[in-house]
């Protein structure tokens, strides 16, 4: 449904309009009233129960740590790749070195470059492995409080 303002004797009045030309409803309007108060009873009946917005807490607490867990253990897999891409690039400068062919040249520098890329990218994936962001409770308090009470 689209917004929109109907003129009428005495001013303009707000109304949705259904503007799907498949839809039953199609070219009707609804006051603006009646949409958003059963827009707002239909938020109302969806308000979790204070069980299952604990259950729903201590289940994103859990994944929340398990998050920062795993994050942590990908450093020193991180540090690996790094050093297998600084191995790499190595040998492609030895083959540049004892390569005369301007084609094969540039192919070889193209692969290094790709690598560099690729290693600079490891480099700061490593950086912000285990960095703090911050307690789940303090990032993501607006949305518990929406989901708490929509």
């Amino acid at each position: 449904m689209t917004a929109n303002w109907t003129k009428g004797r005495s001013g303009k009045y707000p109304y949705y309009l259904c503007r799907h030309r498949s839809c039953e409803m199609w070219g009707k309007s609804v006051a603006r009233t009646k949409i958003e108060e059963a827009y707002e009873a239909l938020l109302r009946a969806i308000i979790p129960t204070e069980e299952m917005f604990n259950a729903l807490m201590l289940l994103f607490k859990k994944r929340w740590s398990e998050s920062e867990s795993r994050t942590k253990e990908e450093r020193p897999s991180l540090k690996i790749q790094i050093a297998a891409t600084e191995k790499k690039i190595g040998h492609l400068l030895e083959r540049i070195v004892e390569t005369s062919n301007e084609s094969v040249i540039s192919a070889y520098q193209r692969k290094v470059e790709d690598l560099e890329r690729e290693k600079l990218v490891l480099i700061e994936k490593t950086a912000r492995c285990g960095t703090a962001l911050g307690s789940s409770d303090a990032t993501f308090r607006t949305a518990f409080d929406f989901i708490a009470n929509p």
